[in-house]
């Protein structure tokens, strides 16, 4: 198996010297919702409106209301940035095959999508023959949970369709496009910043094994007190992914070779967040802007795309976008950007 990630040699990145976040937040291996329920993007995004003079009005059923002047916002489930958007705006972003042919609309090219029933695997196996690999994923999944990246088998694609089905109902099969995936931070008519996500990944050192690898970069991040990437493990799926490149834990890598735990790039299963934001090329931002601007109501997002060879494809469009992963990168400058959050929904 090949992946085609583009990284640049380790030496060549530039670590995040300086984080903008605020000082209690937990290390990567904790959890990232305080007792008040709130994630740490929103609270940092929330703390950022507080120097605002904006006000927040807790709510007997665990909903809360922002208010400053005549702007308010009621926020039900925690996600500030997601009811910056109209509600028909939210619903599109939520179900991932219809963005997907919105966006095709507006002239992107996006990856070839199906959603399916539950109980339409065979259907579905059939659809996605002609172009394999797929990924298989949840219709309106977060956070990378469920997602099953460069499967080519009948059995493999029946057994992971049914681990979605049982537990999420309908199912999107999409096809697999390689290159470099990058998450574009767009507010309000403008691309704040761009990052370079990675998924979860071990350096050859020539000496140590994957296994000790994956131990040694989690202490790293417990050592930084990173709130954001979290610990590397070698659970099934890591297990899965490393098969496919040839190597298991017991594997030495060769000193500068990586091997990858995870196919997916969140950074909740354990990605690298690398700033892109000066890096990328100005036609692209320009173009994930135009799309973007399209959307009529779209205030914020965060746009997933893959760039192969000058071509770009937009993945999803999430409309409740990670703040911190430009605040706290794992490689390259931070980018502050959770003021201007504040600012744009409070004017």
């Amino acid at each position: 198996m090949t992946l085609d990630r583009e990284l640049k040699p380790e030496a060549e990145f530039t670590r995040a010297s300086t984080v903008f976040l605020p000082e209690d937040m937990p290390h990567s291996g904790a959890s990232d919702d305080s007792p008040a329920g709130l994630t740490i993007c929103n609270r940092l995004v929330l703390a950022e409106m507080e120097q605002l003079g904006v006000r927040k009005k807790d709510r007997p059923n665990g909903s809360f209301v922002l208010k400053k002047g005549k702007q308010k916002y009621r926020i039900n489930d925690g996600a500030i940035l997601r009811y910056f958007n109209p509600r028909f705006i939210r619903r599109i972003c939520k179900n991932k095959d219809i963005t997907s042919r919105v966006l095709r609309d507006f002239g992107a090219h996006t990856p070839e999508n199906c959603a399916f029933a539950p109980d339409d695997v065979a259907r579905a196996w059939a659809w996605a023959q002609p172009i394999l690999p797929v990924v298989l994923k949840p219709v309106d999944g977060r956070r990378g949970e469920q997602v099953f990246i460069g499967i080519r088998e009948e059995a493999e694609f029946m057994a992971l369709f049914a681990d979605i089905a049982g537990t999420r109902g309908r199912v999107l099969v999409e096809q697999f496009l390689e290159g470099t995936e990058y998450r574009f931070f767009y507010l309000t008519g403008e691309i704040l910043a761009v990052t370079q996500r990675v998924p979860a990944n071990v350096l050859g050192d020539g000496i140590t094994d994957i296994a000790g690898l994956v131990a040694a970069k989690t202490a790293e991040r417990h050592a930084r007190a990173d709130p954001i990437h979290k610990d590397l493990v070698l659970d099934p799926e890591a297990l899965r992914v490393l098969a496919q490149q040839g190597v298991t834990p017991e594997t030495i890598l060769p000193e500068g070779q990586r091997a990858f735990l995870r196919l997916q790039s969140n950074i909740s299963t354990g990605g690298d967040a690398v700033d892109a934001t000066d890096a990328i090329d100005p036609a692209i931002k320009a173009h994930i802007t135009d799309v973007c601007r399209c959307i009529d109501g779209l205030n914020v997002a965060g746009v997933d795309v893959i760039v192969k060879d000058g071509h770009v494809s937009i993945l999803e469009v999430n409309c409740k976008p990670m703040v911190t992963m430009h605040h706290a990168p794992w490689e390259g400058q931070p980018r502050v950007i959770a003021p201007l959050i504040a600012r744009a929904m409070f004017p």
